[in-house]
């Protein structure tokens, strides 16, 4: 049976009306929250996650009255065993914000609301990739410049990695290679000194600075084999005497 006119209007007008109010029904409802970011899932999925360690008391140290260190306890044959247990707050792997780009960070879950506040991410933002520099190189990021480093020569020093294989402490330079060190431009002064002093430094010369600073502080004594000798300071009765400290001892 074919629609008269009339029908057909009114079928067209029906249509037109459940149409208008589908949209108004869409646009009364609620938008879609979007979907949680890397960070508040990390956050969400280390909630309340301890961890939980053991420890034996008897290989615990101690510093005697004449400033020896030894042991808290003998162990006995009939007592082989003392373990304390320890609680502590779960780790997790942050990317912190510094000026020579994100490193990796450790810090207790309890700790990570308040970092992501403070622009840490749950991931490199340069690589995309959860694990980047967990074994302590800054060049296993695949997606920023390559950075020059020296070796400690000293055979001792360095610490095993995440495959259980010993590797030499390493110094890296603070700048990407290929970087030249500079001072960001400010308000110009007429008395300030700009005689490209700072664009003389290079990776070797950085890195130098860095091996000389680390011999110093955690080999004094290998130092001078290498050429290093710490800077010998004045007693106060040597140093020369001005204004009214002249002729004062």
């Amino acid at each position: 049976m074919a629609m008269t006119e009339e029908q057909r209007k009114a079928a067209g007008e029906r249509l037109r009306a459940g149409r208008e109010a589908a949209a108004q029904t869409r646009a009364a409802a609620p938008a879609a929250p979007p979907p949680p970011s890397a960070e508040e899932m990390l956050i969400a999925m280390s909630q309340g996650q301890i961890e939980i360690t053991n420890e034996d008391i008897f290989a615990m140290q101690a510093r005697g009255t004449d400033g020896r260190v030894g042991p808290v306890a003998e162990r006995a044959k009939e007592h082989q065993q003392a373990v304390v247990t320890h609680q502590t707050a779960a780790k997790r792997r942050l990317y912190k914000p510094t000026p020579h780009g994100y490193t990796p960070r450790e810090v207790p879950v309890s700790h990570l609301a308040q970092n992501v506040k403070n622009g840490w991410l749950a991931a490199c933002p340069d690589c995309g990739r959860t694990d980047c520099q967990a074994n302590g190189d800054p060049n296993d990021c695949t997606a920023r410049p390559p950075r020059l480093f020296r070796v400690c020569p000293i055979a001792s020093c360095g610490g095993v990695q995440g495959d259980g294989t010993f590797r030499r402490h390493r110094m890296y330079d603070p700048l990407p290679t290929g970087t030249v060190a500079g001072r960001e431009a400010e308000t110009a002064s007429p008395f300030e000194i700009d005689d490209g002093a700072y664009d003389q430094s290079t990776p070797e010369t950085r890195t130098l600075a860095t091996f000389r600073a680390h011999m110093l502080a955690f080999h004094p004594q290998e130092s001078p084999t290498y050429g290093i000798y710490p800077m010998a300071a004045q007693a106060p009765v040597m140093q020369p005497q001005v204004g009214t400290q002249a002729g004062q001892r």
